[in-house]
């Protein structure tokens, strides 16, 4: 059997709405939740995370409590985050310093429905953004249109002000060249410096626990807040190490009237080990686009 039939167009609005609102829900403006299996690697990226639960105890060697009043990272002490924005800016630093890899995902079950969205991006922002990256939709059940038009998946190539993408679904392969105003993978998605700003700075009752995991030291801060909408609290628990990196983030929401319950999970490793090199997909996509990249 042959490999996927490629579709030649040159779609740019289209694909940039439809890559840019996949993105917005995995960048938290909706929940994914614990359902639905995790989608396989292909073979041009890792696609996201082990297919594991999150869990707000998830990893650590080992732990113990903190002196209290100690400094532990920037913006955190042994008491809680002192100054959510210090952190964030730290965290933001450091992936701006050196390449890393980067892996989302979110899930969400509804009425007779599971999603699970994901993201893996090798990403250099050391300078010319730079970054490669596997996009992927999965559903089960009776899956709102929103997210069944999503399904499939996306490999994306930006480097600077280019940016291409490689959609295949049903065994065909489509093209696109997009504006760099319009690109799905931004350095703010990609550092989740927003969102980590709003989950920081909105969680209460904290407690912070010094753990060992791979064999360096982290802080493991755990705390909730509640949100209007929903039944029961928003769960947050982040793994900081002591130059402010937050290499683990999990989200755990509550169900509500109208959303059901979502779990989130970003990761970033291979910190200055991450190889961005460009897909041999994009001469294909720069033959079918007339662009270059």
């Amino acid at each position: 059997m042959g490999g996927p039939r490629q579709r030649y167009g040159f779609r740019v609005r289209a694909v940039a709405v439809v890559c840019v609102t996949a993105l917005v829900v995995l960048s938290g403006c909706a929940g994914l939740s614990d359902g639905g299996a995790t989608p396989a690697a292909t073979a041009e990226e890792t696609v996201g995370p082990t297919g594991t639960t999150p869990s707000s105890t998830a990893n650590p060697d080992s732990g113990s409590t903190t002196a209290a009043g100690s400094r532990l990272a920037p913006g955190l002490t042994a008491d809680g985050l002192a100054d959510p924005l210090e952190l964030v800016n730290a965290h933001t630093a450091v992936l701006r310093s050196e390449p890393f890899t980067v892996r989302y995902e979110r899930r969400q079950s509804g009425d007779g429905y599971d999603v699970t969205q994901t993201l893996s991006s090798r990403t250099d922002l050391n300078g010319t953004v730079r970054a490669r990256a596997a996009m992927r939709v999965n559903t089960t059940g009776s899956a709102p249109s929103v997210y069944e038009n999503r399904s499939g998946r996306t490999a994306i190539w930006r480097d600077g002000g280019t940016v291409f993408h490689r959609a295949v679904e049903n065994d065909s392969a489509t093209y696109d060249r997009i504006r760099a105003m319009n690109a799905s993978i931004s350095p703010n998605l990609l550092t989740q410096r927003r969102d980590l700003a709003e989950y920081l700075s909105n969680v209460e009752n904290q407690a912070v626990t010094e753990v060992n995991r791979d064999g360096g030291t982290y802080y493991r801060v755990e705390g909730s807040f509640q949100e209007p909408y929903r039944n029961g609290p928003t769960n947050v628990t982040a793994y900081v190490a002591p130059n402010g990196l937050v290499a683990e983030l999990v989200v755990e929401e509550a169900g509500g009237e109208r959303v059901g319950p979502s779990v989130l999970r970003v990761t970033y490793d291979d910190l200055g080990e991450t190889a961005v090199e460009r897909p041999e997909w994009v001469e294909t996509a720069e033959a079918a686009t007339g662009g270059t990249g």
